[in-house]
């Protein structure tokens, strides 16, 4: 669906530091949170669960899961 702005920053969504710059250098900081552009067209970028926002799909970025530590394990 083709918006004039983003969503709200999604639940666990990555939020850019106190610079405003995101976790990686091809991830953008728009509306407070972090997001990938992709040239995709409408249908590809509903697939991707992205939001179209000024011709371009926008899907956002999740900091990865990480595993629990096994270091120290737990009874």
């Amino acid at each position: 669906m083709a918006a004039d702005t983003l969503p709200e920053p999604l639940e666990g969504q990555a939020t850019p530091d106190a610079k405003g710059r995101c976790p990686h250098k091809l991830q953008v900081s728009l509306n407070g949170a972090c997001w990938a552009a992709s040239p995709v067209n409408q249908e590809k970028c509903e697939e991707f669960s992205g939001y179209m926002y000024k011709g371009l799909c926008y899907v956002p970025i999740f900091p990865k899961w990480r595993r629990p530590s096994t270091a120290t394990p737990t009874k």
